[in-house]
């Protein structure tokens, strides 16, 4: 079958191309089908000038959410949405897969409802990080702002398998009614049929279709990305990744090391992103990849996100720094004991101090995550916090701060009560505490005051304020 996979456009993804449509490409192509890949989120930062560009930082990001904001985006109109339909529907594909985020559901929404109006017979599948399961209880499922309406079938978690699925009893004349992984409609509901099997050896996955982008287009043209695993060990409160990717696995050490050296020899990149949740999710297989990295010359620098790990010696980072490790990203998100054991973060603030000290001393920069506003933060757990930024400017690279969002299906949500979580906002950002005291105001007052002690060092940072309905800080 002919399937064209579409990214519409979102507050991110300028800098690489994304994994999650190479893969699915990769798998569609080995198991013989025609794919062709729309990027229209890059097509569209492409032509837009320095200014408008600005819409994709990462404090802007509430423009593509938030019904409003999204409305008055000035380079977005009738004629640019045709335009893509146009694209889009010239593929003549038999099946139209979108992956969706939270920042790109509103312009999705967009395309799809207008796809259905020119072409009601035209096949579109949903999924990605915004498509996943309630509960496994629910049997009446929906998605932000109606998007299921104008799609055929949605598929929940993981998607290359579940995927080949769709198309297989598609080919065949079969029901999608029960498929695991997806949700399908049925007598003007939308019924979750479970959870697929995850994808167990993660050494069988063709290499990303890299070739299906144009590289030209983006702006990190040394860099490509690059997974070692999938899900994460962990289970921090607020994350969801534990619940789309079910459980962690890894790739072997071995495998990830062959597909960097394919890519080094094809594209010439010197730079590997880890899009990993966690690249130290397994210690030895992590381990071992830093030593496969030297023993074979490969000759890349590389980065991920890392949790905070005593296991952590001189000797190691060392080694890591020898495999070409540039730098960490760390979600510390808080410097206060109490409020990292409420997280269940699984180190303390003096764990995190001795790994951001011996990174230094390893010659590995460190990029700092940060939660504002976690339900209990009193003013001394956040002057904690304060203090420790402060205490370790030297030492962090780059710090990005954000405001707590209870995000949907996430601990927090699902036990806001243990929490004193009261969500009667107009979205998940805009929560209070049950006694009022932790609000929106409180929260931006606290990133403000971070801001300064940013502005005061003169350095880059990164930050995402939570805003109103209509787009007010």
């Amino acid at each position: 079958m002919k399937i064209a996979l579409v990214q519409c456009p979102c507050a991110f993804g300028t800098a690489m191309p994304g994994l999650g449509l190479a893969y699915l490409s990769s798998c569609l192509k080995k198991n013989g089908h025609s794919v062709e890949l729309l990027d229209l989120n890059i097509v569209l930062y492409g032509k837009r000038n320095e200014k408008d560009r600005l819409y994709w930082d990462s404090s802007s990001g509430y423009h593509w959410y938030l019904i409003e904001p999204f409305k008055k985006l000035p380079f977005i109109d009738e004629q640019y949405y045709e335009d893509c339909v146009n694209r889009i529907l010239s593929c003549n594909s038999d099946i139209l897969g979108f992956s969706v985020q939270n920042t790109s559901v509103l312009f999705t929404l967009e395309i799809i409802k207008r796809i259905k109006l020119r072409k009601p017979s035209q096949r579109i599948i949903l999924g990605g990080p915004n498509c996943y399961n309630i509960s496994g209880e629910d049997t009446d499922f929906k998605l932000h702002h109606g998007l299921e309406e104008y799609a055929d079938i949605i598929v929940i978690g993981e998607g290359e398998n579940t995927l080949l699925d769709i198309l297989r009893r598609i080919e065949a004349g079969i029901t999608l009614d029960g498929l695991p992984g997806t949700v399908t409609p049925k007598e003007g509901r939308w019924v979750f049929n479970g959870l697929a099997s995850s994808i167990t050896n993660l050494d069988e996955l063709p290499d990303p279709d890299f070739a299906a982008y144009d590289l030209s287009a983006y702006t990190d043209r040394s860099s490509l990305p690059v997974i070692t695993s999938r899900g994460c060990v962990m289970r921090c409160v607020f994350c969801t990744d534990t619940y789309f990717w079910i459980n962690y696995r890894c790739r072997s050490a071995q495998n990830v090391v062959a597909e960097i050296m394919r890519l080094r020899q094809e594209y010439r990149n010197r730079f590997v992103s880890f899009n990993d949740s966690l690249v130290n999710g397994n210690y030895d297989n992590f381990v071992r990849l830093c030593e496969l990295l030297i023993a074979k010359r490969v000759g890349i620098n590389w980065g991920g996100n890392c949790r905070v790990d005593k296991r952590f010696d001189r000797q190691l980072l060392k080694k890591m720094r020898r495999s070409g490790c540039e730098y960490l990203i760390l979600g510390l998100e808080s410097a206060s004991n109490k409020i990292l054991k409420m997280m269940h973060k699984g180190f303390s603030r003096e764990e995190a101090s001795i790994f951001i000290w011996e990174c230094s001393r390893a010659g590995i920069e460190i990029v700092a995550n940060w939660i504002v506003g976690f339900p209990g933060e009193t003013d001394e757990d956040f002057k904690r916090t304060a203090d420790f930024i402060s205490g370790h400017r030297k030492l962090i690279k780059k710090n990005t701060f954000s405001t707590l969002t209870i995000n949907q299906f996430s601990y927090l949500q699902k036990h806001k009560d243990e929490f004193g979580i009261v969500l009667d906002g107009p979205h998940l950002g805009l929560w209070n505490s049950q006694d009022g005291c932790n609000n929106f105001e409180l929260r931006n007052s606290r990133l403000r005051y971070l801001e300064k002690i940013e502005n005061k060092i003169s350095r880059d940072y990164g930050i995402v304020r939570q805003v109103g309905d209509d787009g007010s800080i």
